[in-house]
C-alpha cells in the first residue's frame, strides 16, 4: 500500500487580506531603522565583496565566494543606488526583514487562526531581532511557503500535475481536511481529474495532528486490507 498527499500547506492564500501585513512589514521596517546601532563585523564581508564586484571582480574566478552570490548583489544594488554609503545596504536590509514581517503575517494567521497569535508570532521575530546579514533566511523562508502555491497551481504545474496522476500506478490520495478548501479552489483541473476518477472511502488521522479524506482510484479494486490501519492493499499495476 502507498499514499500520495494531492495537497500542501498554503497560508498564503487563506484570503486574510494583505492590508495588516503591509502595515505590519512598514512597522517593521521602522523598527529596524530606529533601533539600528551600526552593522556587526561580519556584515562587512558581504559588503566587501560586492565591493568588488562593482571593481570588476568574479566571485569564485577572483574571489572566494562560500555561496551567498545573490547577497553580493543585493548589496552590490544597494551601492550603485545610493551612492556608495551603507544607506543603500541598510535599507537592503531592513527591507528584507519588513518583508519578512509582512509575509509572516498571513502564515501564522492562517495557522493559528487568531489575528492575537500572528501578531505575537511576528512581534517575536522583531524581538529576536536577528542579525542583520540573516535577513535572507526569514524573507525566503516566509515568501516561499506565501507564494508556492501561486507557482504550483499555474496553468503548466497543473498540466505537469495531471501528466503524472495518469501515469501514477499509486491508487491512494490522502487529502489533509484543512488544505481541501484550498486544494479545490486553486487547483480546479486537479481537483476535477481526482473528483471524476477517485471515490472517498473514509476520514482518518493523518501524521501532525491532522485528519484528512482517503480516497481510492475507482479504477482499481483492493485486493485486500492493511489490519494494523484498516487501508485497502493494491496489487503492483506492470
Amino acid at each position: 500500500m502507498s499514499e500520495r498527499t494531492a495537497a500542501t500547506a498554503s497560508p498564503g492564500g487563506g484570503g486574510y487580506g494583505w492590508v495588516p501585513a503591509v502595515a505590519i512589514g512598514a512597522a517593521g521596517f521602522a523598527f529596524r531603522f530606529l533601533s539600528y546601532t551600526g552593522f556587526p563585523n561580519d556584515h562587512f564581508v558581504y559588503v566587501a565583496r560586492a565591493q568588488q564586484m562593482l571593481l570588476g571582480a568574479w566571485p569564485t574566478r577572483d574571489f572566494v565566494d562560500p555561496g551567498f552570490l545573490l547577497m553580493y548583489v543585493a548589496s552590490a544594488a544597494g551601492l550603485i543606488v545610493f551612492g556608495h554609503n551603507l544607506l543603500g545596504e541598510a535599507s537592503i536590509v531592513f527591507g528584507g526583514f519588513a518583508a519578512a514581517a509582512a509575509l509572516s503575517y498571513p502564515l501564522a494567521r492562517a495557522a493559528a487562526g487568531s489575528a492575537s497569535v500572528a501578531l505575537s508570532a511576528v512581534a517575536l521575530q522583531a524581538l529576536a531581532y536577528p542579525r542583520s546579514y540573516s535577513y535572507p533566511k526569514l524573507f525566503l523562508a516566509a515568501g516561499q511557503v506565501v507564494f508556492d502555491s501561486v507557482y504550483y497551481s499555474s496553468p503548466e504545474e497543473q498540466e505537469l500535475m495531471l501528466s503524472r496522476l495518469r501515469r501514477e500506478q499509486v491508487p491512494v490520495i490522502a487529502l489533509p481536511d484543512d488544505n481541501a478548501a484550498h486544494f479545490r479552489e486553486n487547483f480546479r483541473r486537479v481537483a476535477a481529474y481526482i473528483e471524476a476518477n477517485d471515490v472517498r472511502a473514509g476520514n482518518i488521522d493523518l501524521p501532525g495532528n491532522r485528519r484528512g479524506d482517503v480516497l481510492l482510484d475507482r479504477r482499481r479494486a483492493a485486493v485486500g486490507v492493511h489490519a494494523p490501519l484498516g487501508w485497502p492493499c493494491f496489487a503492483r499495476a506492470d
